[in-house]
Protein backbone atom coordinates (compact mmCIF):
# COMPACT_ATOMS: atom_id res chain seq x y z
CA UNK A 1 0.00 0.00 0.00
CA UNK A 2 1.28 3.39 -0.98
CA UNK A 3 1.41 4.78 2.74
CA UNK A 4 0.50 8.22 3.29
CA UNK A 5 4.43 9.10 4.58
CA UNK A 6 6.22 7.46 1.41
CA UNK A 7 3.66 9.37 -0.86
CA UNK A 8 4.10 12.67 0.53
CA UNK A 9 8.04 12.48 0.23
CA UNK A 10 7.99 12.24 -3.57
CA UNK A 11 8.67 15.61 -5.62
CA UNK A 12 5.71 17.30 -5.95
CA UNK A 13 4.61 17.78 -9.15
CA UNK A 14 2.19 20.68 -8.76
CA UNK A 15 4.24 23.84 -7.47
CA UNK A 16 1.21 25.77 -6.25
CA UNK A 17 -2.55 25.23 -5.76
CA UNK A 18 -4.99 28.16 -5.78
CA UNK A 19 -8.10 28.03 -3.79
CA UNK A 20 -11.00 26.14 -4.69
CA UNK A 21 -14.08 24.07 -3.81
CA UNK A 22 -15.64 21.42 -6.39
CA UNK A 23 -19.03 20.94 -7.27
CA UNK A 24 -20.47 17.94 -8.89
CA UNK A 25 -24.19 18.58 -10.60
CA UNK A 26 -26.61 15.68 -10.26
CA UNK A 27 -26.15 12.96 -13.00
CA UNK A 28 -29.38 12.15 -14.43
CA UNK A 29 -28.81 8.76 -15.45
CA UNK A 30 -25.68 11.49 -10.20
CA UNK A 31 -8.08 16.45 24.27
CA UNK A 32 -10.64 18.43 25.09
CA UNK A 33 -10.93 21.79 25.83
CA UNK A 34 -13.61 24.56 27.80
CA UNK A 35 -16.87 24.67 25.52
CA UNK A 36 -17.91 28.25 24.98
CA UNK A 37 -20.48 29.58 22.24
CA UNK A 38 -18.25 29.79 19.17
CA UNK A 39 -18.28 33.30 17.17
CA UNK A 40 -18.46 33.03 13.38
CA UNK A 41 -16.13 35.11 11.29
CA UNK A 42 -17.23 35.70 7.77
CA UNK A 43 -15.26 37.02 4.76
CA UNK A 44 -15.68 40.45 3.73
CA UNK A 45 -18.39 40.78 1.06
CA UNK A 46 -17.09 39.84 -2.42
CA UNK A 47 -14.56 38.34 -0.84
CA UNK A 48 -12.55 35.21 -1.48
CA UNK A 49 -9.68 35.35 0.79
CA UNK A 50 -10.75 33.88 4.01
CA UNK A 51 -11.74 30.28 3.68
CA UNK A 52 -10.05 27.06 4.61
CA UNK A 53 -6.19 26.51 3.64
CA UNK A 54 -5.38 23.16 1.60
CA UNK A 55 -5.67 20.06 3.60
CA UNK A 56 -6.46 16.25 3.88
CA UNK A 57 -7.51 14.29 6.24
CA UNK A 58 -10.89 16.55 7.62
CA UNK A 59 -14.19 15.68 8.33
CA UNK A 60 -17.02 17.23 6.23
CA UNK A 61 -20.67 16.63 6.37
CA UNK A 62 -23.86 18.34 5.32
CA UNK A 63 -25.90 19.56 8.45
CA UNK A 64 -29.52 20.00 6.50
CA UNK A 65 -31.19 22.10 9.52
CA UNK A 66 -29.33 24.90 8.85
CA UNK A 67 -28.76 24.01 5.27
CA UNK A 68 -24.56 24.14 5.67
CA UNK A 69 -21.54 22.18 4.75
CA UNK A 70 -19.31 22.04 7.96
CA UNK A 71 -16.01 21.39 7.96
CA UNK A 72 -13.53 20.44 10.50
CA UNK A 73 -9.80 19.48 11.11
CA UNK A 74 -7.74 17.66 9.06
CA UNK A 75 -3.60 17.71 7.85
CA UNK A 76 -1.98 20.89 6.06
CA UNK A 77 0.15 21.25 3.42
CA UNK A 78 3.22 21.39 6.12
CA UNK A 79 1.27 18.19 7.46
CA UNK A 80 -0.19 19.86 10.82
CA UNK A 81 -2.97 18.93 12.11
CA UNK A 82 -5.65 21.33 12.22
CA UNK A 83 -9.02 21.91 14.64
CA UNK A 84 -10.63 25.15 12.76
CA UNK A 85 -14.58 24.88 11.73
CA UNK A 86 -15.69 26.35 8.84
CA UNK A 87 -19.21 26.32 7.00
CA UNK A 88 -20.06 27.03 3.84
CA UNK A 89 -22.90 28.42 2.20
CA UNK A 90 -24.23 29.98 -1.12
CA UNK A 91 -20.58 29.57 -2.42
CA UNK A 92 -18.92 31.40 0.87
CA UNK A 93 -17.18 30.06 3.53
CA UNK A 94 -17.60 31.31 7.39
CA UNK A 95 -15.13 30.16 9.75
CA UNK A 96 -16.59 29.54 13.34
CA UNK A 97 -13.80 30.42 15.75
CA UNK A 98 -14.26 29.00 19.45
CA UNK A 99 -12.92 26.32 21.63
CA UNK A 100 -13.73 22.39 20.64
CA UNK A 101 -11.84 18.90 19.49
CA UNK A 102 -7.93 18.87 19.73
CA UNK A 103 -6.10 19.05 16.38
CA UNK A 104 -6.54 15.66 14.03
CA UNK A 105 -6.94 13.94 10.48
CA UNK A 106 -8.58 10.72 9.68
CA UNK A 107 -11.59 11.11 11.84
CA UNK A 108 -14.98 10.18 11.29
CA UNK A 109 -17.69 12.61 10.66
CA UNK A 110 -21.49 12.86 9.94
CA UNK A 111 -24.52 14.54 10.73
CA UNK A 112 -26.93 13.71 13.07
CA UNK A 113 -30.32 15.06 11.49
CA UNK A 114 -32.53 13.84 14.52
CA UNK A 115 -30.43 15.81 16.54
CA UNK A 116 -29.04 18.21 14.58
CA UNK A 117 -26.00 17.91 15.65
CA UNK A 118 -22.64 17.03 13.40
CA UNK A 119 -20.51 14.34 15.18
CA UNK A 120 -16.94 13.41 15.00
CA UNK A 121 -14.98 10.48 16.74
CA UNK A 122 -11.28 9.12 17.09
CA UNK A 123 -8.68 10.20 14.76
CA UNK A 124 -4.93 10.84 15.21
CA UNK A 125 -3.93 14.29 16.99
CA UNK A 126 -0.75 15.10 18.20
CA UNK A 127 -0.95 12.57 21.34
CA UNK A 128 -1.49 9.75 19.32
CA UNK A 129 -4.93 7.56 18.27
CA UNK A 130 -7.90 9.09 19.62
CA UNK A 131 -11.27 7.69 20.86
CA UNK A 132 -13.34 10.87 22.05
CA UNK A 133 -16.81 11.60 20.05
CA UNK A 134 -17.55 15.22 20.13
CA UNK A 135 -21.01 17.07 18.58
CA UNK A 136 -21.41 21.04 17.10
CA UNK A 137 -24.87 22.50 17.02
CA UNK A 138 -24.20 24.98 14.90
CA UNK A 139 -22.97 26.97 17.63
CA UNK A 140 -20.64 25.23 19.51
CA UNK A 141 -18.60 21.96 20.17
CA UNK A 142 -19.57 19.50 23.08
CA UNK A 143 -17.79 16.70 23.96
CA UNK A 144 -19.83 13.11 24.77
CA UNK A 145 -18.77 11.16 27.75
CA UNK A 146 -19.61 7.60 26.92
CA UNK A 147 -17.18 4.72 26.61
CA UNK A 148 -16.83 4.11 23.09
CA UNK A 149 -15.15 1.79 20.25
CA UNK A 150 -11.37 2.04 20.64
CA UNK A 151 -9.27 4.82 19.79
CA UNK A 152 -8.69 4.52 16.09
CA UNK A 153 -8.28 6.63 12.70
CA UNK A 154 -9.21 5.95 9.25
CA UNK A 155 -12.70 5.11 10.18
CA UNK A 156 -16.01 5.92 9.04
CA UNK A 157 -19.61 6.70 10.00
CA UNK A 158 -22.47 8.01 8.53
CA UNK A 159 -26.32 8.61 10.06
CA UNK A 160 -28.84 5.93 9.55
CA UNK A 161 -32.37 8.10 8.62
CA UNK A 162 -34.95 5.46 9.19
CA UNK A 163 -33.28 4.22 12.43
CA UNK A 164 -32.01 7.90 13.78
CA UNK A 165 -28.60 6.35 14.84
CA UNK A 166 -25.16 6.93 13.84
CA UNK A 167 -23.49 4.02 12.74
CA UNK A 168 -19.33 3.39 12.29
CA UNK A 169 -17.62 0.67 10.90
CA UNK A 170 -14.14 -0.34 10.83
CA UNK A 171 -10.94 1.68 11.08
CA UNK A 172 -7.21 1.02 12.01
CA UNK A 173 -5.99 0.95 15.66
CA UNK A 174 -2.78 1.14 17.18
CA UNK A 175 -1.94 -2.58 15.71
CA UNK A 176 -4.63 -3.88 13.53
CA UNK A 177 -7.43 -2.86 11.50
CA UNK A 178 -10.99 -3.48 12.43
CA UNK A 179 -14.34 -5.21 11.82
CA UNK A 180 -16.12 -4.08 14.93
CA UNK A 181 -19.57 -1.95 13.96
CA UNK A 182 -21.18 0.33 16.44
CA UNK A 183 -24.00 3.26 16.87
CA UNK A 184 -24.39 6.20 18.66
CA UNK A 185 -27.98 7.30 19.82
CA UNK A 186 -26.57 10.79 20.93
CA UNK A 187 -25.76 9.73 24.59
CA UNK A 188 -24.55 6.35 24.25
CA UNK A 189 -22.41 3.72 22.21
CA UNK A 190 -23.47 0.31 21.21
CA UNK A 191 -21.14 -2.35 19.90
CA UNK A 192 -23.16 -5.43 17.80
CA UNK A 193 -21.54 -9.15 18.13
CA UNK A 194 -18.74 -9.75 15.36
CA UNK A 195 -20.57 -11.20 12.46
CA UNK A 196 -18.67 -13.93 10.97
CA UNK A 197 -19.14 -13.09 7.03
CA UNK A 198 -19.66 -9.54 7.44
CA UNK A 199 -16.86 -7.14 6.01
CA UNK A 200 -13.80 -7.68 6.09
CA UNK A 201 -11.31 -5.06 8.91
CA UNK A 202 -10.17 -2.08 7.23
CA UNK A 203 -9.52 1.37 7.34
CA UNK A 204 -10.02 4.63 4.04
CA UNK A 205 -13.05 3.14 2.91
CA UNK A 206 -16.82 4.89 2.87
CA UNK A 207 -20.19 4.59 4.43
CA UNK A 208 -23.00 6.32 2.87
CA UNK A 209 -26.39 6.45 3.91
CA UNK A 210 -29.13 4.80 0.62
CA UNK A 211 -32.05 7.15 0.85
CA UNK A 212 -34.22 5.00 -1.83
CA UNK A 213 -33.39 1.59 -0.21
CA UNK A 214 -32.78 2.87 3.49
CA UNK A 215 -29.95 1.22 4.04
CA UNK A 216 -26.28 2.00 5.50
CA UNK A 217 -23.58 1.11 2.71
CA UNK A 218 -20.19 0.64 2.67
CA UNK A 219 -17.75 1.04 -0.27
CA UNK A 220 -14.06 -0.24 -0.39
CA UNK A 221 -11.03 0.48 1.83
CA UNK A 222 -8.08 -1.47 2.54
CA UNK A 223 -7.25 -4.24 4.56
CA UNK A 224 -4.57 -6.48 3.53
CA UNK A 225 -4.91 -5.22 0.46
CA UNK A 226 -7.50 -2.63 -1.47
CA UNK A 227 -10.26 -3.92 -1.45
CA UNK A 228 -13.26 -3.76 -4.04
CA UNK A 229 -16.72 -4.70 -2.50
CA UNK A 230 -19.76 -3.08 -1.18
CA UNK A 231 -21.89 -4.20 1.98
CA UNK A 232 -25.50 -3.52 3.45
CA UNK A 233 -26.02 -2.74 6.91
CA UNK A 234 -29.84 -3.19 7.88
CA UNK A 235 -29.35 -2.45 11.45
CA UNK A 236 -28.50 -5.99 12.42
CA UNK A 237 -26.73 -7.74 9.93
CA UNK A 238 -24.34 -7.16 7.30
CA UNK A 239 -24.70 -8.55 3.76
CA UNK A 240 -22.83 -8.21 0.81
CA UNK A 241 -24.44 -6.49 -2.37
CA UNK A 242 -21.59 -7.23 -4.74
CA UNK A 243 -18.40 -5.51 -5.95
CA UNK A 244 -17.61 -1.64 -5.87
CA UNK A 245 -15.09 0.34 -7.51
CA UNK A 246 -11.43 -0.75 -5.73
CA UNK A 247 -10.77 2.30 -4.15
CA UNK A 248 -9.70 4.03 -0.79
CA UNK A 249 -9.26 7.09 0.59
CA UNK A 250 -11.85 8.43 -1.62
CA UNK A 251 -14.84 10.05 -1.05
CA UNK A 252 -18.77 8.85 -1.56
CA UNK A 253 -22.32 10.57 -1.25
CA UNK A 254 -25.73 9.42 -2.08
CA UNK A 255 -27.41 11.99 -4.68
CA UNK A 256 -30.89 11.71 -3.54
CA UNK A 257 -32.39 13.84 -6.45
CA UNK A 258 -31.10 10.90 -9.15
CA UNK A 259 -31.22 8.10 -6.50
CA UNK A 260 -27.66 7.02 -6.81
CA UNK A 261 -24.64 6.59 -5.19
CA UNK A 262 -21.68 8.71 -6.28
CA UNK A 263 -17.77 7.77 -5.44
CA UNK A 264 -14.87 10.38 -6.68
CA UNK A 265 -11.14 9.40 -6.58
CA UNK A 266 -9.15 7.67 -3.84
CA UNK A 267 -6.82 5.29 -4.86
CA UNK A 268 -7.45 3.20 -7.28
CA UNK A 269 -4.41 0.39 -6.87
CA UNK A 270 -0.60 2.41 -6.64
CA UNK A 271 -2.12 5.63 -8.18
CA UNK A 272 -4.72 8.48 -7.17
CA UNK A 273 -7.70 8.39 -9.35
CA UNK A 274 -10.02 10.87 -10.86
CA UNK A 275 -12.43 8.62 -11.58
CA UNK A 276 -16.43 9.50 -10.97
CA UNK A 277 -18.70 6.27 -10.41
CA UNK A 278 -22.59 6.24 -10.06
CA UNK A 279 -24.16 2.94 -8.56
CA UNK A 280 -27.75 2.76 -9.16
CA UNK A 281 -30.23 -0.48 -9.16
CA UNK A 282 -28.53 -1.68 -11.88
CA UNK A 283 -24.76 -1.36 -10.88
CA UNK A 284 -21.74 0.66 -10.92
CA UNK A 285 -21.33 2.60 -13.74
CA UNK A 286 -18.16 4.93 -14.57
CA UNK A 287 -19.20 8.60 -15.29
CA UNK A 288 -17.94 10.14 -18.01
CA UNK A 289 -17.58 13.91 -16.61
CA UNK A 290 -14.19 16.01 -16.85
CA UNK A 291 -13.90 17.42 -13.36
CA UNK A 292 -11.11 17.49 -11.04
CA UNK A 293 -7.53 16.47 -10.89
CA UNK A 294 -6.47 13.13 -9.32
CA UNK A 295 -6.69 12.97 -5.76
CA UNK A 296 -7.12 11.18 -2.44
CA UNK A 297 -8.08 11.98 1.17
CA UNK A 298 -10.49 14.27 0.22
CA UNK A 299 -13.94 14.81 1.37
CA UNK A 300 -17.70 14.86 -0.16
CA UNK A 301 -21.14 15.44 0.63
CA UNK A 302 -24.47 15.91 -1.22
CA UNK A 303 -25.89 19.17 -1.32
CA UNK A 304 -29.64 19.10 -2.14
CA UNK A 305 -30.05 21.70 -4.95
CA UNK A 306 -26.25 21.94 -5.92
CA UNK A 307 -24.95 18.37 -6.23
CA UNK A 308 -21.82 16.20 -5.48
CA UNK A 309 -19.60 18.92 -3.18
CA UNK A 310 -16.25 17.85 -3.19
CA UNK A 311 -12.78 19.47 -1.36
CA UNK A 312 -9.39 19.24 -0.37
CA UNK A 313 -7.13 15.95 -0.95
CA UNK A 314 -3.80 15.67 -1.86
CA UNK A 315 -3.19 15.73 -5.54
CA UNK A 316 0.23 14.81 -7.30
CA UNK A 317 1.90 15.38 -4.12
CA UNK A 318 0.44 18.55 -2.76
CA UNK A 319 -2.33 19.47 -0.46
CA UNK A 320 -5.07 20.81 -2.52
CA UNK A 321 -8.63 22.14 -3.93
CA UNK A 322 -7.76 21.92 -7.76
CA UNK A 323 -6.36 25.04 -9.86
CA UNK A 324 -9.37 26.72 -11.60
CA UNK A 325 -7.71 26.62 -15.04
CA UNK A 326 -8.12 22.84 -14.85
CA UNK A 327 -12.32 23.16 -14.44
CA UNK A 328 -14.75 24.24 -17.03
CA UNK A 329 -15.22 27.32 -16.83
CA UNK A 330 -19.65 26.82 -17.70
CA UNK A 331 -21.36 26.48 -14.97
CA UNK A 332 -24.77 24.41 -14.98
CA UNK A 333 -27.97 24.38 -13.08
CA UNK A 334 -28.67 21.44 -10.93
CA UNK A 335 -32.20 21.79 -12.00
CA UNK A 336 -31.66 20.95 -16.06
CA UNK A 337 -29.93 17.26 -14.36
CA UNK A 338 -26.90 17.55 -16.14
CA UNK A 339 -23.71 16.37 -15.32
CA UNK A 340 -20.73 18.98 -15.23
CA UNK A 341 -18.02 20.09 -12.74
CA UNK A 342 -17.66 23.65 -11.78
CA UNK A 343 -15.62 25.27 -9.12
CA UNK A 344 -17.31 27.86 -6.25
Amino acid sequence: MPTRRTQMRRPFRVAAFLVAVLTLMAVAASSARPQRNATPTAAPTGSSDVRPVPRSGFGLAFDSRRSRLVLFGGSDSAYSRLDDTWEWWNDRWTRIDGPGPAARSDFAMTYDARRGRVVIFGGRSAAGLQNDTWEFDGERWVRGDSVGPAPRNLVSMVYDARRGHVVLFGGSGSVVRDSSTWEWNGAQWHQFPPQANGPAARGSHVLVYDDQQQRVVLVGGYGIDGLADSWEWDGATWSRIGDSPPVFYHAAAFDSRNNQLLVFGGFDGDHRSAKLWARTASGWKLVEAAGPLERAEHRGAYVPGVGFVIFGGISGQAMCRCPRRQEPTRRISPLRCTTGWTSC
